[in-house]
């Protein structure tokens, strides 16, 4: 399947662009399996990346936070 709208988030494989699962979409956002099948048992896949487009990346945040406090002992 590839996109046909460029509001959707896709991944370049081959030269063709793919619309992300929501299992692919939750593992990016540091979610394992099991609370990923929980979410998908529960709502829609459409649902599951709305849900997921509002969510906070943890390793990231986390990242963010520890350079500003190494900064700020620094």
């Amino acid at each position: 399947q590839t996109l046909l709208t460029s509001d959707q988030i896709g991944v370049v494989t081959n030269y063709r662009i793919r619309k992300l699962t929501p299992r692919e979409t939750g593992r990016l956002m540091g979610m394992n399996d099991d609370q990923i099948n929980k979410q998908l048992s529960a709502v829609s896949n459409s649902q599951a990346y709305k849900q997921l487009g509002n969510g906070v990346v943890v390793d990231v945040f986390a990242s963010i936070v520890g350079k500003l406090m190494e900064e700020q002992w620094n």
